[in-house]
């Protein structure tokens, strides 16, 4: 078994007992991951780790930090961030059939670039500020998990230009939902620069 793989299954592992401990059950949320095994299937990370890791890894963030009773519906949501953008052959209305209207609407809030749209950057940060707190947060956890991984990014354009975004346009959304974690992600960014010279 190779250590990505590995790394994988104790991630998917670790977000599921978190979901039982949460909500006492994880079907839904078993579900989730299988379709967003399949979404992504042969997807890296710039790193070179399988990209289902990264989802993972945000629903896993969102669970730690969101505040109130959490729903396997939030957590699937999470789960699901990136399918929209990154499977072409997936629609809003399967998304609908499979987890139903909750998560399908978020899942649809979360994505930019899609088979039937494709949204400017302001037309998203508007769309993203419309949506529900827990959508909010979960675009936060995905945004502090993209900066987090960027250490393993080889082109320092590439992470140069996502950190000058990620702080001209996600501190509005952080001041919506959570001081708190815009505090965290500004620091990783701060973080970052020092790591990549700039800082």
């Amino acid at each position: 078994m190779s250590t990505h793989h590995s790394y994988v299954l104790h991630a998917r592992d670790t977000l599921l007992a978190y979901t039982r401990h949460k909500c006492g059950e994880d079907a839904l949320v078993r579900r989730a991951l299988s379709r967003a095994e399949q979404s992504h299937q042969g997807q890296t990370r710039d790193g070179g780790e399988p990209y289902i890791i990264h989802p993972i890894r945000v629903a896993t963030h969102f669970l730690a930090l969101w505040p109130g009773p959490v729903t396997q519906e939030q957590i699937a949501s999470a789960v699901l961030h990136d399918v929209l953008e990154d499977d072409r052959t997936l629609r809003y209305e399967d998304l609908v059939a499979e987890f139903g209207p909750e998560v399908a609407c978020a899942v649809e809030a979360l994505s930019k670039d899609t088979a039937e749209h494709v949204l400017s950057p302001s037309e998203y940060r508007e769309r993203i500020l419309a949506a529900p707190p827990f959508v909010r947060l979960i675009k936060l956890c995905d945004r502090l998990d993209n900066i987090l991984s960027l250490r393993s990014c080889p082109d320092h354009d590439k992470v140069r230009r996502y950190l000058e975004r990620t702080e001209a346009y996600y501190r509005v959304i952080g001041e919506s939902v959570d001081r708190a974690l815009l505090d965290i992600i500004l620091k990783a960014i701060e973080e970052l620069k020092v790591a990549c010279g700039e800082g």
